[in-house]
């Protein structure tokens, strides 16, 4: 998965968000209890606070059967292994300083 620390939550927190210029890393996963697609992206979308107009673009998802997404390197063979039929992720945009912007690495270094 490519992904990077580029997004800073209000609490100034910074945290990952999908990003297709750095190298693949190994993430880690859950398991949900939803029954199907629809619900485990209403359910993940509930969880990280992402208003229901921004839903579609913000909650990224997988069906068994799609070709993995370009920033999830080979997700079809991982959950094929698996028994996975389904992924949801936060697809959220970079954000810095209240403003959707990748920071520079001298703004990632001195934030509070």
């Amino acid at each position: 998965m490519a992904v990077e620390f580029l997004r800073q939550s209000s609490d100034g927190r910074m945290t990952p968000v999908l990003d297709g210029t750095v190298a693949p890393v190994r993430a880690l996963w859950a398991q949900m209890n939803a029954t199907d697609l629809a619900q485990a992206r209403e359910d993940l979308r509930a969880r990280e606070g992402v208003p229901k107009s921004t839903s579609v673009q913000s909650i990224g998802s997988w069906p068994r059967g799609d070709p993995s997404p370009v920033h999830i390197v080979e997700l079809d063979v991982w959950a094929e292994a698996r028994g996975v039929q389904h992924v949801v992720w936060t697809a959220l945009p970079s954000k810095f300083g209240g403003e959707v912007r990748t920071p520079t690495a001298v703004e990632f270094s001195k934030r509070r």
